[in-house]
């Protein structure tokens, strides 16, 4: 058996440090320059042992960390969720600090919840706000990315955050967040940039780019979200005389649970189905839109032409 000197034992126990540190962050690459810079330390085949067992030791321990996390920031949603908001924070905090954006959305999105609690200042759930959302959308967290663009809007000034937001108002860079959330596969931000290219707001006005936007959205697999892009695809096309497409979208929708009436002023979307039908349709039309409608729906949206 090689023996173990007290150098070896210090310069392994200084690699496990940065191990720990690395796996912490997610890094498996930072690992290895500190198994370089430990290397003058003890000659080379002392070292090659110890690199082995380290190397080995670190691709179970990443896989191990990636579950912990993703179990710890379920744990944080847990414990909120159960009154026990100390604890949750606290999970969260550590969580955002070690890099986390899933955890760095959700203190934002606690922040602006606490928006109007007598008991906590404004201007400081304004900044964690702001702060945690915008270090999330930085490094491309969906959500993160369609929520500060939201904080651009300038009518989010009238409803809180004045003077923390005003600096950031600006429909153009708001409508910049919002297509970077769309493009990385937010649905609600998909819907929000087909409604800023259909009223030209923040963007040039493009009916096309609507249309493709809520179509995108109108075929994922959401629930509520996408049978709201349903609605508004529905929408697009009815104001553009497609009377068939129309019925057969504001039908989809209306299968998959579209009830509440939107910010776009029509209806549940089986009423808007049926008056579609009512005002604007043969019954050779209608047929023809309930089996697009099937067709659609089999082919999990993969054939609704």
């Amino acid at each position: 058996m090689m023996p173990i000197g007290p150098s070896l034992c210090s310069a392994a126990a200084r690699m496990y440090s940065g191990l720990v540190s690395c796996v912490a962050r997610g890094q498996q690459s930072c690992l290895y320059p500190q198994l370089k810079a430990e290397n003058h330390i003890v000659n080379r085949n002392r070292m090659s042992a110890v690199m082995r067992f380290l190397l080995g030791l670190s691709m179970g321990g990443m896989l191990f960390a990636t579950e912990l996390s993703a179990r710890t920031v379920e744990e944080a949603n847990t414990a909120i969720r159960d009154g026990n908001q100390e604890l949750g924070l606290s999970i969260l905090h550590e969580l955002a600090n070690a890099g986390d954006l899933d955890a760095m959305y959700r203190l934002g999105q606690l922040a602006h919840d606490r928006l109007g609690n007598p008991r906590i200042p404004e201007s400081q759930s304004c900044r964690e706000m702001i702060d945690y959302t915008s270090r999330a959308a930085n490094r491309s967290h969906p959500g993160a990315m369609r929520d500060f663009g939201r904080m651009h809007n300038p009518s989010y000034l009238s409803l809180f955050c004045r003077t923390e937001l005003t600096p950031l108002a600006d429909q153009r860079n708001a409508a910049t967040w919002i297509q970077r959330a769309a493009q990385a596969g937010d649905t609600v931000a998909q819907i929000e940039l087909g409604q800023r290219y259909e009223e030209g707001n923040g963007v040039l006005q493009d009916g096309a780019q609507a249309g493709r936007w809520f179509g995108i959205a109108a075929r994922r697999s959401v629930p509520f979200e996408s049978a709201r892009a349903q609605a508004y695809l529905a929408q697009w096309y009815r104001t553009r005389g497609d009377y068939v497409r129309a019925h057969a979208w504001f039908n989809i929708s209306a299968t998959n649970g579209q009830t509440v009436e939107n910010t776009s002023g029509f209806g549940n979307s089986d009423r808007e189905r049926d008056y579609t039908a009512f005002h604007f349709m043969n019954q050779q039309q209608i047929e023809r839109a309930q089996s697009l409608a099937r067709r659609c729906m089999e082919s999990q949206y993969r054939n609704c032409d």
